[in-house]
């Protein structure tokens, strides 16, 4: 009868790497394909732009202007009325760097390029979440589109 196991690997040694975030960093950023500014609201009185029909606040300090992903993970099936039009909402997962720091709920994300025709250059989001975590190889936020 073969002898039951005590140990599997090495007793002290880590399952996951103390820098493994950074070792991946590398990989992650060959799928960032997309790129994104993200600012704090600057002050002043929001303006219509007409190219991408939103109301668009004044930028104020950028903590990021970079590489990121963009996906579509929700999209309102029910638009909520505001001032008599349908004002349709759509969630975003953002995916930047693993060093991207400083960004924070409430943010604006301007989309600088991107695949989906949606998301054209000059679109903003708002950020509502940021993601953090020790074994992370990217920073994840979610951004909310509402026009």
């Amino acid at each position: 009868m073969p002898r039951p196991r005590r140990h599997m690997g090495r007793p002290g040694t880590r399952v996951i790497p103390a820098d493994w975030q950074a070792t991946h960093a590398a990989v992650v950023a060959k799928t960032l394909t997309s790129s994104v500014l993200i600012a704090e609201p600057g002050d002043g009185e929001p303006v219509f732009n007409p190219d991408t029909h939103q109301s668009e606040t004044p930028l104020g300090a950028t903590s990021y202007d970079g590489p990121a992903t963009i996906m579509l993970v929700s999209d309102s099936d029910q638009a909520p009325e505001v001032a008599g039009e349908d004002v349709p909402t759509r969630r975003y997962e953002v995916k930047l760097t693993h060093a991207a720091a400083g960004v924070k709920p409430g943010h604006i994300l301007q989309v600088t390029a991107c695949q989906d025709p949606d998301l054209g250059p000059g679109v903003r989001l708002i950020v509502d979440t940021v993601e953090r975590g020790t074994q992370r190889f990217s920073r994840v936020l979610y951004a909310t589109l509402t026009h």
